[in-house]
């Protein structure tokens, strides 16, 4: 009589562990990616934790994720940047930076083989940062798709962000029923004068820190009352360039945030970089001649 011996199997808790161990050896997490369905995920988590994405990048990712084969949706994405400040060869002027229509097309995709969404994609995304974003260049099915796209971030990073009104910033960020972490930099308003119709406390019980960088002082002050009162508010940071850069509208906007967070606040930082020449070693903006 002969007797067949079976190899023990690792518990999928005990192979996670040891796949974990190798976050830092790509060729590895490679390899192991290949083994079988099983290590997939864990290995794919490794390999594709971050996805920055610029808009010639958008339209092969898509591609990509609409396999049949793709096990991009396995990878538990939790950081993805997609940005439109890349001028690309051959694209016409107003195709390119705010203008790009990389954002909407993303939104909007749908895969033909299972009808999965960019939702689908990202389903445990915790970081979400936009980069040179035009919200006119989103449809009408893109802005709906906002709504449950990205519910499961934490953190959202905004950079040269230009919305329309006011109430097109704050129906996105009341979007995000996870937010945590919220960094504006450069973002403004198109419309002059237009700040928001919409309750201004949007944010979840969760929220609490607020990082502003690179105030306008045209057009910060407008943000800035868009996202007050905010209770929930720890955390707060400013940064500017200059002491210019800080208007008097500016300066009441910060102040009525500051008060609107109450006994919440923990921390404030107010960080100047000082761009110009320093004279006596500090730097209050522009002196004259």
């Amino acid at each position: 009589m002969s007797s067949t011996a079976t190899c023990p199997e690792l518990q999928p808790e005990i192979l996670n562990l040891i796949i974990d161990e190798l976050h830092s050896f790509r060729p590895d997490l490679k390899t192991c990616a290949l083994v079988c369905r099983g290590w997939v995920s864990q290995s794919r988590s490794h390999l594709f934790s971050r996805i920055h994405l610029y808009q010639n990048n958008v339209f092969p990712f898509l591609a990509l994720c609409a396999s049949p084969h793709s096990t991009i949706p396995l990878a538990r994405v939790s950081d993805f940047t997609i940005a439109t400040n890349r001028c690309v060869e051959g694209e016409p002027e107003d195709k390119q930076l705010q203008d790009s229509p990389a954002f909407d097309q993303l939104l909007t995709w749908r895969s033909p083989h299972d009808g999965k969404s960019i939702a689908d994609v990202f389903r445990h995304l915790q970081t979400l940062s936009l980069d040179w974003i035009g919200w006119r260049t989103l449809s009408e099915t893109a802005r709906s798709v906002l709504h449950s796209a990205f519910q499961t971030v934490t953190e959202l990073r905004m950079w040269n962000v230009v919305f329309e009104t006011g109430d097109e910033f704050l129906e996105f960020l009341s979007s995000m029923i996870c937010l945590e972490t919220l960094c504006l930099d450069g973002v403004g308003l198109r419309a002059p004068g237009q700040a928001s119709t919409m309750e201004s406390n949007v944010f979840s019980s969760h929220f609490h820190t607020v990082d502003l960088k690179n105030l306008s002082p045209d057009h910060s002050g407008r943000v800035i009352r868009a996202i007050t009162p905010c209770p929930s508010l720890k955390n707060l940071s400013v940064h500017v360039c200059n002491f210019d850069d800080m208007s008097a509208d500016c300066s009441m906007a910060v102040g009525n945030l500051l008060v609107s967070a109450g006994p919440s606040l923990e921390s404030f930082g107010f960080y100047v970089q000082a761009a110009g020449m320093l004279k006596g070693d500090v730097d209050l903006g522009k002196h004259p001649s």
